[in-house]
């Protein structure tokens, strides 16, 4: 199994190497990674050998190359669709960003709430359509994501609802824990311990 932070290290070396490919970069070593953009060489290495042999030894790395390569680990050669669930401030505020980040390659194609107010809003170009609207928009859309940003007590009866019709990645930004089965992925978002944890480094970081 793959560990979640190599994951995550991924997507921040693919933006480096966009830099690189922008400043005309045809190949760089892991040293010079560390030294330019203060990725630790080790660390860049050894998350690169999950995925196989990458470089040329006391060479370095094609910058082009293992871009291509990257992208094609994160699966990011072909859009993928979304479904929202939940247009309150953070619902619209991804709502938003994703329309206007046309290189994001996670199309939110959907949004759903259960706010009379909200329901045949439009946030952007979507239509806010009722909850009860899933099975619909599921399968016209068939999103390989659903991302939930509703209300704590009401976000595991919306996961189950999406499991229910095979939507199985998820990212989640209620303050709660949600059981899910083993065959899906969970994905949680907490900006209340996110928030928190800056409060700790806010108190100790200048003693």
């Amino acid at each position: 199994m793959i560990p979640d932070n190599t994951i995550r290290r991924l997507s921040l070396y693919l933006r480096v190497l966009e830099k690189l490919k922008a400043k005309g970069t045809e190949v760089i070593s892991s040293k010079q990674l560390e030294e330019e953009f203060g990725l630790k060489a080790t660390q860049f290495r050894k998350d690169l050998t999950y995925f196989g042999e990458f470089g040329v030894r006391g060479v370095g790395y094609e910058v082009e190359d293992l871009l291509k390569k990257l992208k094609k680990i994160l699966g990011m050669n072909e859009e993928k669709t979304a479904v929202l669930i939940g247009t309150g401030h953070i619902g619209t505020a991804l709502l938003n960003f994703n329309q206007q980040n046309q290189n994001c390659k996670v199309r939110i194609e959907a949004a759903l709430d259960n706010s009379q107010d909200k329901i045949g809003s439009k946030v952007g170009a979507i239509e806010v359509k009722p909850i009860g609207n899933i099975p619909e928009v599921v399968a016209q859309i068939k999103p390989a994501i659903g991302i939930v940003a509703v209300s704590p007590d009401a976000a595991q009866k919306v996961v189950d609802l999406l499991i229910e019709y095979d939507v199985k990645i998820l990212l989640n930004f209620a303050p709660v824990n949600l059981e899910v089965p083993y065959d899906v992925y969970l994905q949680n978002v907490d900006l209340t311990l996110e928030l928190q944890n800056l409060l700790y480094y806010s108190e100790n970081l200048a003693k």
